[in-house]
């Protein structure tokens, strides 16, 4: 594939679609074909630890301790890393849901708090809502069937919001 410049695409980030588009906008296209080749190029190379991904949250929150036990109870959890700043101050930990890992620690007088928005696929959408509320969690929105999938909206006791969504049923 060939951009409006004839520079030669090897690097499936660029579509035919990309480079199709109006010759009003060439100049624009041949920067955007080479410099987002450029970046798929630099990910392409670059090494992440296991069970890291490209673009994770890190949070600040104000009782980092307790937000492990929510994550816990309420999506199953693991806590794969932490280290303590003393004893009752989290300086860095880290949690996995499913395959995606959530980084945070404890707000200090340096590092105030910074929640996050969040958006989860879990097994039963429905559930999963209730036993956040459970846990102190209060309503958003309301459990619904939306076009990609079951989905509520909780804010979680440390000023999280949490979309938490299953697939709907495949009905063909």
């Amino acid at each position: 594939m060939q951009n409006t410049q004839g520079v030669r695409l090897t690097h499936s980030c660029i579509t035919q679609d990309t480079i199709l588009l109006n010759m009003s906008f060439k100049y624009f296209l041949y920067f955007t074909s080479i410099h987002h080749h450029k970046y798929c190029a630099m990910a392409k190379n670059l090494t992440i630890p296991e069970n890291y991904q490209t673009v994770m949250p890190y949070l600040i929150l104000k009782n980092a301790a307790a937000f492990i036990a929510f994550t816990q109870r309420v999506f199953a959890a693991t806590e794969t890393y932490k280290v303590m700043r003393d004893e009752n101050c989290i300086m860095h930990a880290e949690i996995m849901i499913g395959g995606s890992t959530i980084m945070f620690a404890d707000s200090t007088e340096e590092y105030k708090e910074r929640t996050a928005g969040l958006f989860v696929y879990v097994e039963d959408a429905d559930a999963t809502y209730k036993k956040a509320m459970d846990e102190g969690a209060t309503i958003e929105s309301a459990m619904s069937d939306q076009p990609y999938g079951r989905s509520g909206g909780i804010k979680d006791p440390f000023g999280n919001t949490w979309w938490i969504t299953s697939p709907l049923a495949d009905k063909s």
